[in-house]
């Protein structure tokens, strides 16, 4: 566009809303018009700026995820090679026995020789060691009962496992056996712009053992989807269904990743609920359809 040229009222009103790169020039003002390659790269900077509910979660100092190390021992904790075990008896006898599970998965005890608790969890190790130290130990037999045998974790092993798919730093890592799904995803410096928070996978085995919704934890509080990792386990992050922008008279306009079941009631709830001074009897939709913006 020439310099000082008008702008024609049928292709752009100064009162009408913006669409992406579009430019409004005013008469008084010396200004260009761009042209569609510049649209483009204009468009392309604006989509990495965009801000999408929840993707900082897993980028934020304050929040690591790291597991707590100083907790009493699950008791569906799954023990493995490198792990330290404590076993102790009390009561008619006392004793204190210390080891690692040894690569081929076992620890040697004086008088009772190698067992075998590698995969076991910690419930079902704690009533097999009962029953093999019963033989040497009197008062742990069912008919006596006056003494008492309890196993815990000293050191815990390193697993390893991998994060794949759309994250920032995708690859191998090595986190503690207490490790959640949470610190795995922080570890691998969070989903990237395409990433989901809705549907990301746990593989073990070659079979999906759990999927997460983040917007569970951030919105509910709920963190069930947040599972414990194993040595092995792939973590799957997918590029999002839906990407929908919640803009107006909402307490939290932003973009926010959508499932396909889920209805523009879902959207404004992600989005805090309506403004104070919202007129809720009107919603506005607009959609690219093949024909262009739909509405």
């Amino acid at each position: 566009k020439k310099k000082n040229e008008p702008v024609k009222e049928d292709r752009m009103r100064e009162s009408g809303e913006l669409t992406t790169g579009s430019m409004i020039v005013k008469k008084e003002v010396e200004e260009v018009i761009p042209d569609s390659a510049e649209i483009s790269e204009l468009t392309g900077e604006l989509d990495k700026k965009i801000e999408i509910f929840g993707h900082n979660l897993f980028n934020k100092k304050e929040l690591s995820f790291e597991p707590n190390l100083s907790i009493a021992t699950p008791d569906n904790y799954k023990l493995g090679p490198g792990d330290e075990v404590i076993i102790d008896v009390w009561g008619a006898s006392q004793s204190t026995f210390r080891d690692y599970i040894s690569p081929d998965g076992y620890i040697n005890i004086d008088k009772i020789g190698l067992i075998y608790l590698s995969g076991m969890t910690i419930k079902n190790a704690n009533e097999y060691l009962r029953d093999q130290y019963s033989e040497i130990f009197s008062g742990l037999s069912d008919d006596e009962q006056n003494a008492d045998i309890k196993i815990t974790l000293g050191q815990i092993r390193s697993i390893q496992i991998r994060v794949m798919g759309e994250v920032e730093n995708p690859g191998t890592y090595t986190v503690p056996s207490l490790a959640s799904l949470f610190h795995a995803i922080y570890l691998a410096g969070g989903v990237n712009e395409i990433g989901s928070l809705r549907n990301i996978k746990v593989a073990r085995n070659g079979k999906d053992v759990a999927v997460l919704d983040v917007y569970e934890y951030l919105l509910k509080g709920k963190t069930s989807g947040d599972v414990r990792l194993y040595d092995g386990d792939v973590i799957i992050i997918p590029a999002y269904d839906k990407l929908v922008n919640a803009t107006g008279m909402v307490k939290r306009p932003m973009y926010y990743e959508m499932k396909g079941n889920e209805t523009a009631h879902d959207l404004v709830t992600y989005a805090g609920g309506y403004a104070r001074k919202a007129f809720k009897g009107c919603l506005s939709i607009e959609r690219y359809g093949d024909n262009g913006m739909q509405f």
